[in-house]
């Protein structure tokens, strides 16, 4: 898990997250996300996508129900 201490924009949930799947060296296997429907959520997709190029932004993020 990660403290969230800044506002949660979507470059900061981006990077979070991407320092995250780097700790555990799992970045090449990420795939998809389930994110809510938040707008920093499709700003972070398209963050994380800069991030981890394996990673399709938008087009790999699945959204809750």
């Amino acid at each position: 898990f990660s403290s969230l201490t800044q506002s949660h924009t979507g470059q900061y949930l981006a990077k979070v997250t991407v320092d995250c799947l780097h700790r555990f060296g799992i970045e090449k296997k990420f795939h998809t996300i389930t994110m809510d429907n938040a707008s920093n959520c499709d700003s972070a997709a398209d963050h994380m996508q800069e991030l981890i190029p394996s990673f399709r932004g938008r087009a790999s993020r699945s959204r809750c129900f």
